[in-house]
């Protein structure tokens, strides 16, 4: 926030863009749920990189979500097993929003042409 404003915190400025307290979120992380404090300023022109506005997850969560939903779990089954690793609270429509992502390639891998041939190679060991 310093180097976004251009002064310090405890620096009196002149600015119209001053610092205006804090506001918190829970993001889901790897590790579990935790509580963020992201700093605010009164023109609402702050934008954090590591965890940009307005964003819950964090990434790597979605790759984890859809893992799962590619081995064949339902979507009540990931919400059951995020909450047991995580501890993380997570509904159906958030899941099934991830996975309404990709679901337009999987229909495409489904519907590929087949090869009409599939060689196997067998090895024998002596």
């Amino acid at each position: 926030m310093d180097d976004h404003l251009g002064y310090n915190k405890y620096v009196r400025s002149d600015s119209e863009n001053v610092r205006n307290g804090l506001s918190s979120k829970q993001v889901i992380t790897d590790n579990g749920v935790i509580s963020v404090e992201v700093p605010r300023g009164r023109a609402s022109t702050f934008e954090p990189i590591l965890l940009p506005n307005r964003q819950t997850r964090i990434p790597g969560l979605d790759d984890k979500i859809l893992s799962l939903y590619a081995k064949g779990m339902s979507l009540s089954d990931i919400q059951i097993q995020i909450q047991e690793l995580y501890g993380a609270e997570v509904s159906e429509s958030l899941i099934s929003n991830i996975t309404d992502f990709v679901i337009e390639d999987v229909k495409i891998w489904q519907n590929r042409p087949l090869e009409s041939v599939y060689p196997i190679v067998f090895l024998i060991a002596l």
